[in-house]
This record gives C-alpha cells, sequence and structure tokens, in this order.
C-alpha cells in the first residue's frame, strides 16, 4: 500500500472534523471515510474500535514523523477535535503548497533549457546535414558560423558529442527533483538559490508557528518543523534544539544555520527580549521579504533567458542565410 500524499491526508482530515462537527462519533466517521480516500483505513478502524484514541489510531498515515500526529493529540487533550483536525489539515496543505511552489520554481528553468535543447537537436540534426550535404556537393565556401553550426551538426549524431546537449539539461533536473548530495550546492547559486532558502525558511516558521500555538514545547516544535524541508536544510537545523535546551534564545539558535534573513532574525531577538514569541509575523515578514527577492530574481531571469534564446536563434539564422547569400551571389 502506497504512502499518502499531503493533500489527501489534508482532505481526509477537514473531512473528518466536519463528519465531527455534525455530531458522528470518531469511529462512525472514520468508517464512512473509508471509501472516499484512496488509501486504506482499515488499519485506523481496529484500532480505533479496540478503544485507542485517534491519534494513536492513524499513526501509520503521519507524515514527517509526527507533525501530524502532535496537532491531532493537542487537539484530543484540549477536547477540540474538530478544530484540531482543521488546523492539520491547514498545516498539511500550506505545506503540499509551498512544496509544490518550490518545486515548480525549481522546474520551471530546467523545462526552458530542455526545450531549448530539443529545439537544437532538431535543428542542428536535421536542418544542419541538410546544409551541409547541399553545400558541399555544390563547393560553397561557408563563413565561420555556419561551420560551428555544421560541428554542432555532426555532434548531435556522436554519443560524446549528444553528451554536450543532454548535460545541462540533465543536471538541471537532478537538482529540481533534489536527489543526491549534490543537491546542497542550489543553495549558493546566486539569487535563485536566495529564493529557495527564503521559501523554506517561510515555510519553517508557518509550521513552527502552528506548532506552538497548541501548546508544543519549543523543542520539539523545532524538531519537527524541521521535518517539512528538504535534507540538505533539514541536516543544518539538527542542532537548533540542542542548542535551545543548553540555554539558548530561538534567535541565537537560528542564527547559526543561517537560515532566516537578518531583519528576521533581528525581529524575533526583539521580540524575545520583550517576552512575545509570535512566529506568525515573524513568517509573514519572511513571505514579504520573499515577494520582493522573486520579484527581483524574473526581472533578471526572463530577461536573461529570452536574451539567450534570442542570440541563439540569431546564430542559426546568420548560419543558415549567410551562405545561402553567398551562393546567390556568386550565381549572379
Amino acid at each position: 500500500m502506497r504512502e499518502p500524499r499531503l493533500y489527501e491526508i489534508a482532505r481526509f482530515s477537514r473531512e473528518l472534523g466536519s463528519l465531527l462537527r455534525l455530531g458522528y462519533p470518531v469511529l462512525e466517521a472514520v468508517e464512512l471515510l473509508q471509501d472516499q480516500v484512496s488509501f486504506s483505513l482499515e488499519p485506523a478502524v481496529q484500532r480505533l474500535r479496540e478503544g485507542d484514541t485517534l491519534t494513536r489510531s492513524l499513526q501509520p498515515l503521519a507524515p514527517f514523523d509526527g507533525l501530524y500526529l502532535r496537532l491531532l493529540e493537542a487537539a484530543e487533550t484540549g477536547e477540540i477535535l474538530p478544530e484540531g483536525l482543521e488546523r492539520a489539515s491547514e498545516v498539511l496543505e500550506m505545506v503540499a503548497e509551498r512544496k509544490a511552489k518550490i518545486f515548480m520554481g525549481l522546474l520551471y528553468p530546467a523545462l526552458l533549457v530542455t526545450l531549448t535543447t530539443i529545439l537544437a537537436l532538431l535543428l542542428c540534426g536535421g536542418l544542419g546535414q541538410f546544409m551541409k550535404n547541399m553545400f558541399e556537393t555544390m563547393h560553397v565556401q561557408v563563413p565561420a558560423a555556419t561551420r560551428v553550426f555544421f560541428q554542432l551538426s555532426d555532434a548531435a549524431f556522436h554519443p560524446l558529442g549528444l553528451l554536450l546537449y543532454l548535460v545541462p539539461s540533465a543536471a538541471l533536473w537532478y537538482f529540481a527533483l533534489g536527489k543526491g548530495p549534490v543537491v546542497r550546492w542550489r543553495y549558493k547559486v546566486p539569487l535563485f538559490g536566495d529564493w529557495l532558502r527564503r521559501e523554506e525558511a517561510a515555510l519553517y516558521l508557518h509550521t513552527l508557528s502552528q506548532l506552538t500555538a497548541v501548546g508544543t514545547p519549543l523543542t520539539q516544535a523545532t524538531r519537527l518543523a524541521a521535518q517539512v524541508l528538504s535534507p540538505a536544510l533539514r541536516e543544518t537545523l539538527q542542532r537548533v534544539p540542542h542548542n535551545l535546551e543548553k540555554g539558548d534564545t530561538l534567535g541565537q539558535a537560528l542564527s547559526k544555520p543561517n537560515l532566516l534573513p537578518e531583519t528576521t532574525l533581528w525581529a524575533l531577538e526583539r521580540k524575545e527580549k520583550m517576552g512575545q514569541l509570535e512566529l506568525k509575523p515573524l513568517a509573514r515578514l519572511v513571505d514579504r521579504d520573499l515577494e520582493i527577492s522573486l520579484g527581483t530574481g524574473l526581472i533578471i531571469f526572463e530577461p536573461l533567458a529570452l536574451l539567450l534564446l534570442a542570440t541563439f536563434m540569431g546564430f542559426l539564422v546568420a548560419s543558415v542565410f549567410l551562405p545561402i547569400y553567398r551562393l546567390i551571389g556568386n550565381l549572379g
């Protein structure tokens, strides 16, 4: 049985909370939802029949090593299970939405480079060979740009030359899918890495604020909130709970992994000195900072991408038409 996705658990939690608000007992509500979800609820139903709490019954469904279960446990302890289920649903939807946003941001350059590579292969591989044979037959002296075009065309039919086309696309897809130890270097790419780090910082703070709002101890909350991040950033936050246990403030503990922007750290330290540790406004501060940096990145990236594509197309046009004009001139 496959592991349920975040949005599936979020939808299940929201529907379960609605049924509980209508007055259904927990066991009956879960049984009603068995046929409405794409994952098995039979283990949960069995545990509920044996007298277990909803939190313990749903343990096999828990994402992020207990984040979901901690929200449910707090709701059951406070006897506000319908509200707790809705809160858990909102948290999972927020995590799923932000992760999808990060993935799409990573996917955009990978798709752009892949489409450009396919276009280059089709033009260089097909048109290049046709033109090469034609001009060689007619003994036309071609310019330097056309000779480079012919070399790219020959490379498209050679295994080593083909790597020239495929390596950039493969590298970007590797980074986009987030696999392997080298992926941690994507956070060091100018502009792009900064945007990615701030997206995950906002996700971390939003999750942390939800956990502390339901009474989760700060040390445990930082441990659980780190589970929503990518493995590379999760490793950098491993020391945060330990530093809190040693007596560091949250601002001091989070300054060492260098995850949060400096303005957010200043605001966090100021609030801690005033005894007002409210994390939701800080998460919104990161969101606003993120919107500014994202706008700056798009202003730079999109014209640069268009310029590179225009340069490539201009090179192809020059490679094709310059020898044709020369041929026409010779015939004249």
